[in-house]
């Protein structure tokens, strides 16, 4: 199949009145509805706008913004427009900005008004995003509209918690491989919501609104995370999904004095991000929690636990979804293939899945009953003296200790060792010393194991899809 006519368009004619997307602001005046009629038409507002400032086909658009309903129409507008969307992460400094901006060749930036600083100082044109999608009453085209599957979509910068993120070019037929793969497997209906919390910079984010579009039901847009107004949002739409990564979960949890999150469809999470300790407690809660495993290079999720499921295993991402396709190698490297991988990296003409399976980095198995389950990454494994040190071993010894809240091992540059593990961790306990953490580790661990150093910190950085941020970590501590 080449192409998909276009669901908005769709909706818009047969179901005009039908809620598309909610906005929730951490104004609450700002909140705000849109149903499929005026969505159809706010989109070739936007098309024609982008079109008065010189984009078509092909073209990249980049945008700085928190999530809004002018973001999601931006999204849109690329089906009809032909352009190529890049979110950009606010998190980023000015020259991790330029640089993308040049290696995409971008020709238009669009921004929300607080980040008119930064904006100022970049090498590209620039608007507001303010002004997308302001009038509704433009003129809909008579012709039926189509998706041209083969067309290059979004191009998303991976979230980099080991290396430099890399921008990955995603086609219209990957988000909808990956968005039908879903919709077959939790088989949507009308009275269905998605609540887009996350991000749109992430691809668990901006994933969704195709998601919600192509199962003809509405998206629930957040402008930042806020607990008690998720949990409000949950209370008034009970057949609602939620997707979120650990952090965000263990805040809910600790803001829903109420048992809201009982009440939802579904609490999709990443599988990989949580530890033991945490998953007893969300079993404990009896949450309806599904577990996930995907990356931006594969479009999202690959694989989804039911909740039943998530309740019956130790540990796991749950069965591949479809479309998509796992491969363990025999040295449990995952691969993944499938019509959800991504086209290829920006600056490159070679595709991630040459030779039919893309080399993710990541480590696991698959158990008897089809499940992945996710042991940790290849990245993660340190020569130390000629000796192979699984960094995830002491992670998780670490992770035992009633002292500790969180924690992660990475490898630091030894003159005599080649490399040497050291650990970054979060107290619970904040009389423990680090002696005595060495010293339980002994216990536990072989002894060239034992880290040659433990930091405390705060707070451990993570990046959007929640996991720790090791190259912030190492540009802070090891320079």
């Amino acid at each position: 199949m080449d192409s998909i006519s276009c669901p908005i368009r769709a909706l818009a004619q047969t179901d005009p009145k039908r809620v598309a997307l909610e906005q929730r602001s951490t104004l609450d005046q700002n909140d705000q509805e849109v149903s499929y009629f005026e969505l159809d038409r706010m989109v070739d507002s936007a098309v024609a706008l982008l079109s008065s400032n010189g984009i078509g086909p092909g073209d990249v658009v980049a945008v700085l913004a928190d999530n809004s309903i002018e973001y999601a129409l931006l999204f849109f507008a690329t089906m009809r427009s032909g352009f190529i969307l890049m979110p950009l992460n606010s998190r980023l400094n000015l020259s991790d900005y330029n640089e993308q901006l040049e290696l995409a060749g971008c020709r238009l930036l669009i921004s929300q008004k607080k980040y008119a600083d930064k904006v100022t100082s970049l090498n590209c044109q620039h608007i507001s995003i303010e002004q997308i999608g302001s009038s509704k009453n433009i003129q809909q085209s008579d012709a039926k509209l189509s998706i041209d599957l083969k067309a290059e979509a979004l191009i998303m910068f991976s979230s980099g918690s080991r290396n430099k993120a890399r921008g990955v070019v995603l086609s219209w037929s990957n988000l909808y491989y990956s968005a039908l793969g879903i919709q077959e497997r939790l088989q949507f209906d009308r009275y269905d919501s998605w609540l887009a919390s996350l991000p749109f910079y992430h691809i668990g984010g901006i994933s969704i609104l195709f998601r919600a579009m192509l199962g003809g039901f509405n998206s629930i847009i957040f402008d930042s995370f806020d607990p008690e107004k998720i949990l409000k949002a949950i209370k008034s739409h009970p057949a609602s999904y939620l997707s979120v990564v650990p952090t965000m979960l263990d805040d809910l949890i600790s803001f829903d004095r109420n048992g809201i999150l009982k009440e939802a469809k579904g609490i999709i999470v990443g599988g990989d991000g949580l530890n033991q300790t945490v998953r007893s407690k969300l079993i404990e809660a009896n949450l309806p929690v599904m577990t996930t495993y995907g990356m931006t290079e594969t479009g999202s999720m690959v694989t989804l636990a039911s909740i039943a499921d998530f309740a019956k295993l130790p540990s796991g991402s749950g069965k591949v979804l479809p479309y998509r396709k796992i491969s363990v190698t025999d040295s449990n490297e995952i691969l993944i293939g499938g019509k959800t991988v991504a086209v290829r990296y920006l600056g490159s003409d070679i595709g991630l899945a040459e030779n039919g399976f893309f080399t993710t980095g990541d480590l696991g198995r698959m158990d008897d009953d089809g499940n992945l389950i996710v042991t940790g990454r290849s990245d993660d494994m340190i020569i130390s003296g000629g000796e192979n040190i699984d960094l995830n071993r002491i992670t998780n010894a670490l992770l035992k200790l009633q002292s500790i809240q969180n924690a992660v091992a990475i490898g630091r540059d030894d003159r005599k060792w080649g490399q040497r593990p050291i650990a970054f961790i979060e107290l619970s306990d904040k009389n423990i010393t680090t002696g005595k953490i060495l010293e339980l580790l002994r216990a536990d661990l072989p002894s060239i194991y034992t880290p040659d150093e433990i930091i405390i910190v705060d707070q451990l950085p993570r990046t959007g899809s929640g996991k720790y941020d090791i190259v912030a970590l190492r540009k802070e501590f090891l320079r």
